[in-house]
């Protein structure tokens, strides 16, 4: 039998990825039967899939309504159809909803699993492509993540994709029979380059990009950025996005090695770009591809999700010549295209009962900005302490300022008691002026990053211009108190320049101090953001 001639069974084939891995089987010749429970998918999405591939090629797919916890089913399905392998992709995937409700998650991801292999056993089909996922990882000690990485999945969606994993693994080693392969796939995106088909879940989505789309067509008025203050460039976490056709190729590339090595056993492939993205970047991405503004509100972080996790294809690219093609401007063209031209997704009902109503304006929060003109938020605690610091020296240099530009020559007596006739108050003054000015601006960036709307630089070059002028202006105020010091014997105690110079003396050193400090706290903020 040819690898045409070899019937798939596609679990969730309705969703997603599902979607799009149908398609490209459809494709390769392959007779495909879907199961789904529609839980987070709909038939349009079958049906758009059927009018992909065309006539010919539609007569070879067949959809089956159920759901893989009842194994009446299961049963029923495969007692009709000699399964020749199965790609697994059915199960839940939000990583926040699955903290706040876990059960659900062991329910539908665990039992549904344990009923699949239980059939597939009972009818001699012994070969799966599991669609795991880069959260087995967990929170990486070093990245890229490498397959033969310890794993400690860090919420319940995680550990369910890492129970099953295990659970593979245990029955390929009592049954040596199986061939089973485990799809890490790191965070798909994207759409298939017709537009017909794409992300479309039900309700608020989990995920970023089909959460971006939304706002853009204006089906929510901002973006929640979860995480601002984690130690990468721009302060939100970093992930490796993947275009979903990458996947799709993906699974036809283990699919084949499933049916042409023999004794391959249970192994795992990451399936990523091998390349770190910003969530605030991948906003900027998709701003650019769509000409959209998208408003921004930078939230606290969620529970079990990682810094940065981004994947190593070398074993991949190796054992299954498989290696991704797309990069994030095209995955964001793609989401694009599929937004733009089903702004209310695939669902007959949503389109004839929403498409005629116009998008609502969108209503951003007080506390929203846009990557476009804003690149990052401030980062809470340090960020705080640095803002009260500049305010203070703000208010030091100005009270060191007026006192010398305050005082009031002698009328009598031959000492001059006029700052202006010692060079070294001059530039002490000079340097307090320079001294409030900067430190109004630094302030003044400050609250404008309070506010989430800052000023366009990057926060890794904002934290090292300020390290470095933070150091320059402590130098310049240490030096001119230094100086102030040796006029001092020159001028009358009794005279209110002495007093004056007394005060911007002592104001010097402790606009010096503040300086000094906000300068330790840049390093460290730039320490971090380099990874140090």
């Amino acid at each position: 039998m040819t690898l045409s001639e070899k019937t798939i069974l596609v679990t969730g084939g309705a969703g997603f990825i599902g979607s799009h891995t149908v398609v490209q089987l459809l494709k390769e010749g392959f007779r495909v039967s879907i199961i789904d429970n529609l839980d987070n998918s709909v038939t349009e999405a079958v049906e758009r899939v059927r009018d992909l591939v065309g006539h010919e090629l539609s007569q070879k797919l067949q959809f089956h309504m159920g759901d893989l916890r009842n194994k009446e089913d299961l049963e029923k399905l495969f007692s009709q159809t000699q399964f020749d392998a199965v790609i697994h992709f059915a199960g839940l995937k939000a990583v926040g909803e699955s903290v706040a409700n876990p059960r659900r998650y062991f329910d539908n991801n665990l039992i549904g699993t344990i009923n699949l292999y239980e059939v597939m056993a009972k009818y001699n089909c012994q070969k799966m492509v599991f669609s795991s996922s880069a959260t087995v990882y967990g929170q990486p000690e070093k990245i890229p993540c490498v397959e033969d990485f310890n794993l400690k999945a860090m919420n319940p969606y995680g550990r369910t994709k890492l129970f099953l994993e295990e659970i593979a693994r245990d029955i390929q080693n009592a049954e040596p029979d199986w061939s089973i392969i485990l799809l890490r796939y790191f965070n798909p995106v994207g759409a298939h380059e017709s537009g017909k088909i794409g992300e479309d879940p039900k309700g608020i989505p989990n995920n970023l990009m089909p959460y971006i789309q939304q706002v853009a067509v204006g089906r929510l008025p901002e973006l929640n950025v979860y995480g601002h203050d984690y130690p990468t460039k721009d302060g939100s976490a970093v992930r490796d996005y993947i275009h979903v056709m990458d996947l799709a190729d993906g699974h036809i590339a283990a699919l084949r090695k499933l049916f042409i090595t023999e004794n391959i056993g249970c192994t795992a492939y990451n399936l990523g770009t091998g390349c770190g993205t910003s969530v605030l970047e991948m906003v900027a991405a998709f701003e650019k591809a769509s000409g959209k503004k998208i408003p921004v509100k930078l939230c606290p972080r969620r529970p079990g999700d990682a810094t940065a996790v981004y994947a190593s294809t070398e074993k991949a690219e190796r054992e299954l010549g498989w290696k991704a093609k797309y990069g994030i401007d095209e995955m964001c063209r793609d989401q694009w295209n599929w937004a733009s031209n089903n702004p209310w997704g695939v669902s007959p009902m949503a389109a004839s009962s929403l498409a005629q109503q116009p998008f609502p304006t969108p209503t951003p929060s007080p506390f929203t900005f846009s990557i476009a003109t804003a690149r990052s938020s401030s980062r809470p605690s340090i960020h705080l302490c640095s803002l009260c610091l500049r305010f203070l020296a703000l208010i030091f240099s100005f009270v060191c300022a007026f006192s010398l530009a305050a005082s009031s020559p002698k009328k009598q007596g031959r000492t001059p008691s006029s700052f202006n006739e010692h060079p070294e108050l001059v530039y002490c003054f000079i340097v307090t002026i320079f001294t409030f000015v900067y430190s109004a601006f630094q302030l003044f960036k400050g609250v404008c990053d309070l506010a989430y709307r800052g000023i366009l630089i990057p926060d890794l070059i904002s934290d090292y211009i300020s390290f470095i002028f933070d150091q320059l202006v402590g130098y310049l105020l240490i030096s001119s108190s230094s100086v102030a010091i040796l006029v001092i014997r020159h001028i009358e105690r009794t005279s209110s320049l002495w007093k004056a110079t007394i005060i911007g003396i002592s104001m010097t050193f402790v606009t010096f101090l503040a300086i000094a400090t906000c300068a330790l706290l840049s390093g460290y903020k730039l320490c971090k953001r380099i990874g140090w």
